[in-house]
């Protein structure tokens, strides 16, 4: 069912149509302090938004949801992906990469009720320690694309801006229907970013 957003959801929803500047990765752009000024990021976000489909405020409920979190997905989704890989982190120490936030998380017996298997782990047997966060938080990706494959393409290209470059691929990858345990996981990963911002 679509609906309306209300109209502080809609001046939300304006900035992430009209200023991926704000939550763009900055991997992938980083705008010198002498173009920081807001006719100079009025024209970098038109070019951002070059290529970018047009988006409409008439958003499905699983998207609304989305939209609420955006500014935490990067964190809600290196979450998510901590959980499913948690049993291929503990492999040579690669839990020590990871925030304490994140670890906290981890701790959590969410595993063992949603009955994660090992097949939705992506973490590769050989995998430098560079490597891991964008591993776990590409399996979060994954996970949350999954839950938001009836998403309009705008809404996911935008989403893909949060990303560093690294992790496009996840965002071309085939989707599947979520199952219940990854919906469970999804939620818990957002109500705990909730309950405990990310301050790293």
């Amino acid at each position: 069912m679509k609906k309306r957003i209300n109209v502080k959801g809609e001046a939300w929803l304006a900035q992430i149509i009209f200023d991926p500047l704000s939550y763009v990765h900055p991997r992938r752009l980083r705008l010198p302090v002498s173009l920081d000024t807001p006719r100079q990021r009025a024209i970098v976000n038109r070019m951002l938004l070059g290529d970018l489909a047009e988006m409409s405020n008439r958003i499905e409920m699983a998207q609304q949801q989305l939209l609420r979190h955006w500014r935490d997905l990067p964190y809600i989704c290196t979450l998510i992906g901590a959980q499913l890989m948690r049993q291929d982190l503990a492999w040579r120490g690669r839990l020590l990469t990871l925030p304490a936030p994140v670890l906290f998380f981890m701790s959590l017996p969410i595993r063992q009720a949603i009955g994660v298997t090992s097949e939705m782990s992506a973490l590769p047997a050989r995998c430098g320690s560079a490597d891991v966060l964008h591993q776990v938080q590409g399996a979060g990706v994954s996970c949350i694309l999954d839950w938001q494959m009836k998403a309009p393409s705008a809404l996911l290209e935008r989403m893909r801006l949060m990303f560093p470059p690294e992790l496009d691929g996840h965002f071309e990858s085939a989707r599947k229907p979520p199952r219940a345990s990854e919906l469970f996981l999804i939620l818990q990963a957002i109500q705990y970013a909730k309950n405990h911002p990310n301050l790293v």
